[in-house]
């Protein structure tokens, strides 16, 4: 039951067909098997830690 998220840069991963439209850092989830309510507190519980949730 493990998640993990990660920084990327989308144009870093798209190399075959590179995407204008996709710009800047982005965070890559791999989604566990934890349950959904708490997937999504941990989630607004990091966002609100860098002062970006919305």
């Amino acid at each position: 039951f493990e998640s993990l998220a990660l920084p990327i840069t989308p144009q870093d991963y798209r190399v075959v067909m590179p995407s204008p439209d996709i710009a800047g850092p982005a965070i890559r989830l791999s989604i566990g098997l934890e349950d959904a309510g708490d997937l999504i507190a941990d989630l607004a519980q990091a966002l609100a830690h860098t002062g970006n949730a919305r």
